[in-house]
C-alpha cells in the first residue's frame, strides 16, 4: 500500500511506497479525474498549486486495476 503525506496538504504532496510502472490518479469529490501520473521511482512529489481546496481520491492503479485509494485534503 503506499502512503500520502503530509495530509491535508496545500502546495506539494509526497507520495511513497509505489512501484515502478504504476499509475496515479486524482480525482475530485466529484469522481472526475483532476490529474494522472506514471511511476517512475518508488517516491512521488506532486505540485498541487494549481489545484482548489477540498476532498480528493487518489488511486494508485496497476496492471489496469485500483490497488488502493486514500483521501486527501487540500487546504
Amino acid at each position: 500500500a503506499f502512503e500520502v503525506y503530509p495530509n491535508p496538504a496545500n502546495v506539494w504532496l509526497t507520495v511513497s511506497g509505489l512501484e515502478y510502472g504504476q499509475k496515479l490518479m486524482i480525482r475530485n469529490a466529484m469522481g472526475q479525474m483532476v490529474q494522472s501520473f506514471q511511476v517512475q521511482q518508488t517516491i512521488a512529489n506532486i505540485d498541487l498549486s494549481g489545484m482548489d481546496a477540498g476532498f480528493y481520491m487518489i488511486e494508485c492503479i496497476s496492471e489496469g486495476k485500483v490497488k488502493s485509494t486514500k483521501t486527501l485534503v487540500i487546504e
